[in-house]
């Protein structure tokens, strides 16, 4: 009866919510290492790590970013991709982790989406920031990590201002972005499947709103209209890059709690990476945030 009455009401959607999470949280695996053993093993391996702002990039008919070809011919490069999804005080714990073995890379700030990225920035907006410095000054890149479209479709704001007003705070905090990427958007992928949008489509993957790492200008059919999505220019807001748009041969993610997907990144680099070929091993901080020493 008292289930009947809750229905429907915002703190029934709370209760389903918090249910849900336990459920998740219950069946997340642990990797067979800590954080800390698995950089012990990439510092050991044949790569050479590098952060994608370290690099100069050209189009070529494959790829909008090609890595300047000097700087990786003769070097398995690997990037060490960071997507910050929930908290950046776990991503400086991480990134004290790298560089005591040595190892630096790319940690990516998303703003908007998750609910606890949005109360950080809320509540904890300089302390987020602070974390982000530190971050830079161990030896890493900071960028960002966007939902542009989510924000897009969701509200029909400005997004060019809203990614100006973001890298302005990053900046005045003395936080050097060179470059940025796309959010997997949980909010864009509900809203869509809101407006009857069951395929997702292309024209909606946050990447595509760069001039330069798409060919034309985009449109979306929402509710038998159609919309154009926005369309602005990395150069614009002083960035030189979208990682995902980043020449590689090789991909793999901790992603969904899997170490991990498509193989042992080791594995790659030891037995299958040639000279000049690059990998991007992607790590979601959160992830290790129980198994990181």
């Amino acid at each position: 009866m008292i289930k009947e009455k809750l229905r429907g009401t915002r703190f029934y959607y709370f209760l389903v919510e918090v249910k849900r999470r336990l459920e998740v949280f219950k069946k997340i695996p642990k990797p067979d290492y800590t954080y800390a053993e698995f950089c012990e093993k990439l510092a050991n391996s044949k790569a050479t790590f590098m952060k994608y702002g370290d690099l100069n990039y050209t189009k070529s008919n494959r790829f909008p970013f090609e890595p300047e070809v000097s700087l990786v011919a003769s070097k398995k490069t690997v990037f060490i991709r960071h997507d910050i999804d929930h908290s950046p005080f776990v991503a400086l714990k991480m990134a004290k982790v790298e560089a005591e073995h040595g190892l630096y890379g790319s940690y990516y700030m998303l703003t908007t989406d998750s609910p606890d990225i949005k109360k950080i920035w809320r509540e904890e907006k300089e302390e987020a920031l602070n974390a982000l410095k530190k971050i830079q000054d161990l030896g890493h890149e900071v960028g960002l990590h966007y939902d542009l479209l989510g924000d897009f479709l969701e509200s029909g704001n400005d997004v060019g201002k809203i990614c100006e007003k973001t890298l302005t705070g990053f900046r005045e905090a003395g936080i050097n972005v060179f470059g940025c990427v796309a959010h997997g958007s949980q909010r864009l992928s509900k809203y869509l499947n809101a407006k009857g949008i069951k395929d997702f489509p292309r024209e909606c993957i946050n990447f595509n709103i760069w001039e330069e790492s798409n060919e034309k200008e985009a449109m979306v059919e929402l509710n038998d209209r159609k919309i154009k999505v926005p369309f602005l220019k990395l150069s614009d807001y002083e960035m030189k890059y979208e990682a995902y748009k980043v020449r590689r041969n090789y991909y793999h993610s901790d992603n969904n709690y899997v170490f991990w997907q498509h193989g042992d990144p080791i594995h790659t680099i030891n037995n299958k990476m040639k000279e000049g070929e690059i990998l991007c091993i992607l790590v979601h901080p959160f992830v290790w945030r129980k198994n990181m020493e």
